[in-house]
């Protein structure tokens, strides 16, 4: 039987702080674009589905919810939705269709959904972008979830979960009316909600989000992690956020980062691309937050350096380049031509959907806060099939930032 316990999909967005880029909600804390003027984010009941009781398999759920669930109830319902003979992995619910969609396994479901014998016109070829773009959100997750539950070479264990105590700090809601930051942190020797026991600290920033005078959840930043003592050192993957004992698991920003932490050297993990998080939804001044990591191992490979694992093969985390060009976005580069591969389909040539061209470098420069900004948004996504990596947002939120070179 699985545990009857819900988890948000859509309450949580996750933003990146630019510079005189839009309202502000804080210290250092700006959004993109032109939220403020027609796209706010709705204080509305989130969706929810039942968790599987593990969870590794929580954060696979998740992907699973945002990507696949949404394409198959699209265009399989009418043959899978669990009313018919047919395997149910059209279903309403994200959990049940989540149980058989792993039991037939994604590259069968990807070849009929593409069949031009399987089901047409439900299936065919016209299928092919979007479920690429499912496939590519699809196998980042999948390597999560595989190294949370003891898949992989060096990958932690399910065992190896780690979770803190839950924590208040009244501040955080008395302080709403201000745009200070508040401190959490935790001594992993002793503040954990599991077994294991580790000589570090781990420490994030909050506050109550605002736009405006409009509260809208709540914001964290600099999330950190310090070895307290001993000459150990500690490879780090994964971290995640709970507020009330309910786990953020639609989180993208900050679950595939992977570290060498060090001895004298803490390691920031919104370090990469500036990043910030937004959890929308209600806030008591009684509310408690915790954090969690899906795996701490001590690092036996003393020639590795410390910091953010980037470039070798169990790498999680964001690999973008220093410097990403439009140009370099619209080619047939397989890694950086992110516009043309997933987003030319609506937005070129005779298909101009809203009216954005992105094969046109002026249209997409007057919106690059505004792309960026959808691209990171779980409940209206660009592409509309669903968030994509982290490691391709990563390459427009370079361009982005970097002053959107031609």
């Amino acid at each position: 039987m699985f545990r009857k316990a819900l988890i948000a999909i859509s309450s949580l967005t996750i933003l990146f702080s630019f510079q005189n880029c839009g309202p502000s909600f804080g210290d250092g804390f700006l959004v993109n674009g032109d939220i403020a003027n027609s796209e706010l984010p709705k204080e509305v009941d989130s969706e929810v589905f039942e968790s599987s009781g593990d969870v590794c398999e929580d954060t696979l759920l998740a992907t699973f919810a945002f990507g696949y669930h949404i394409f198959l109830k699209n265009n399989c319902a009418a043959c899978h939705d669990g009313k018919h003979e047919a395997p149910a992995f059209a279903s309403s619910s994200a959990l049940a269709s989540f149980k058989v969609f792993q039991d037939i396994g994604y590259k069968k479901i990807n070849s009929n959904a593409i069949s031009t014998a399987h089901n047409p016109p439900a299936t065919g070829p016209d299928n092919t972008p979007e479920v690429d773009r499912l496939e590519e959100s699809w196998l980042p997750a999948l390597g999560i979830y595989n190294s949370c539950s003891g898949g992989g070479s060096g990958s932690g264990t399910a065992g190896n979960a780690v979770k803190t105590t839950l924590k208040a700090n009244a501040n955080i809601y008395n302080g709403r009316a201000t745009a200070n930051w508040y401190p959490l942190a935790w001594n992993l020797s002793s503040e954990l909600r599991t077994a294991q026991k580790f000589p570090l600290r781990l420490s994030v920033e909050a506050q109550v989000a605002k736009n405006g005078t409009q509260q809208v959840g709540y914001a964290f930043r600099r999330p950190t992690i310090s070895v307290l003592s001993g000459n150990q050192r500690y490879r780090v993957k994964g971290l995640f956020f709970e507020i009330n004992s309910t786990l953020q698991a639609t989180a993208t920003v900050f679950r595939s980062v992977q570290a060498i932490v060090c001895p004298n050297q803490p390691f920031n993990f919104g370090s990469t691309g500036n990043a910030q998080l937004i959890v929308r939804g209600s806030r008591l001044v009684t509310d408690k937050f915790s954090m969690q990591i899906t795996s701490i191992n001590v690092e036996t490979n003393a020639s590795l350096p410390c910091g953010a694992v980037i470039g070798g093969g169990d790498d999680i985390g964001d690999t973008a380049p220093d410097s990403v060009s439009f140009t370099q976005l619209v080619s047939t580069n397989a890694t950086l031509g992110v516009f043309r591969k997933y987003c030319f389909e609506c937005h070129s040539g005779s298909n101009i959907s809203g009216g954005l061209n992105l094969s046109s470098y002026t249209q997409a420069k007057a919106k690059a806060s505004t792309i960026l900004r959808r691209m990171n948004n779980p409940d209206s996504p660009m592409p509309t099939a669903g968030v994509l990596s982290s490691q391709l947002r990563a390459i427009v939120d370079k361009w982005v930032t970097t002053g959107t070179p031609q």
